[in-house]
């Protein structure tokens, strides 16, 4: 439950204690329902590496090609740099840059999807069609509800699966977490353009639902839903302990992020929970990361190793 009530909670910087609230609260709750943190020290990427190599050895086998994608990119390069005689060769597709802090890195891939999206929205409004849907100017559609977002969530009725109406809060979390989702895919973009045309005719229903498919939240009971292949708690619990979050408290943390964010601001309109809501969660995670960070593609040993960099929009 903590991670559902965390993805879908408003968090602004025009009210920061409220968002350093909803942060330290989150990772306590988190924390609480994991029930094992002494195992979160052991939960990171060298840990993972090591892991890889001691099976690799167990089982006796020869060196082996890397491939990774995303995240993926993080181990394989690790992994090749730390024990590059077991290596024959290395795959990376979607670059994770091991050589930027987390300030660095989220700055790096907040204005990327900014690129991205904003190429969207022009791709719709030179179709005739998609534009015709969104009155034009699809972009304007969305700067709109997100206007209206900023000043309070906008209650929506939901029908439920028994036919009884359901009152539910849209919040800004939804709308900037369904944008960003949809840059993954032609699908999730255009998944996402058919509930913004929606919402630009006062039906918020599918925005909504969109939403709790993105963040894996049972739009019926508001219960987060089990998925085989995504652990948001894995996910904080490695990228907090890989990443250094700064010097000083968990509150001193926190608070110099909420500044970062309002420098970075003007390079994030629309995208802008992506650059520093997961930093705050990590500012207060129970175990922080190192403050300096390892080599990266560029510097693996090329001459030695068979290596394969396809760069695009890297997301852990």
């Amino acid at each position: 439950m903590a991670q559902a009530r965390f993805d879908s909670a408003t968090v602004s910087l025009d009210a920061p204690e409220a968002a350093l609230a909803t942060a330290k609260g989150y990772v306590r709750d988190c924390v609480a329902e994991l029930d094992a943190e002494e195992l979160l020290p052991a939960v990171n990427s060298d840990q993972a590496i090591r892991d890889f190599e001691a099976f690799r050895q167990a089982i006796g086998s020869p060196k082996v090609w890397l491939y990774g994608e995303s995240y993926g990119t993080q181990v394989a390069q690790a992994y090749a740099t730390t024990y590059p005689q077991a290596v024959r060769g290395v795959i990376l597709d979607g670059v994770v840059d091991l050589s930027l802090g987390a300030e660095r890195f989220y700055a790096s891939y907040t204005t990327a999807s900014e690129r991205l999206l904003t190429r969207m929205f022009d791709a719709c409004a030179a179709l005739a069609a998609c534009a015709g849907d969104l009155d034009g100017d699809p972009a304007k559609t969305c700067d709109d509800l997100a206007a209206r977002l900023a000043v309070a969530p906008i209650p929506v009725d939901l029908r439920l699966s028994d036919g009884s109406i359901a009152k539910r809060d849209l919040t800004t979390a939804f709308l900037e977490g369904n944008a960003f989702y949809a840059l993954y895919s032609p699908e999730g973009r255009a998944g996402f353009l058919r509930v913004l045309a929606a919402a630009g005719r006062g039906n918020l229903a599918p925005m909504l639902r969109l939403g709790y498919s993105n963040m894996y939240i049972d739009p019926e009971t508001e219960a987060p839903v089990e998925d085989p292949g995504w652990y948001p708690a894995a996910f904080y619990a490695i990228t907090c302990t890989d990443y250094d979050s700064g010097p000083g408290t968990a509150d001193e943390r926190a608070a110099a992020i909420l500044e970062e964010a309002r420098a970075f601001a003007p390079n994030a309109p629309r995208l802008l929970r992506v650059y520093f809501v997961e930093r705050l969660a990590c500012a207060y995670w129970p175990h922080q990361g190192p403050s300096t960070r390892s080599a990266s593609c560029p510097r693996l040993p090329s001459a030695r190793l068979g290596i394969v960099c396809m760069v695009r929009l890297a997301t852990t």
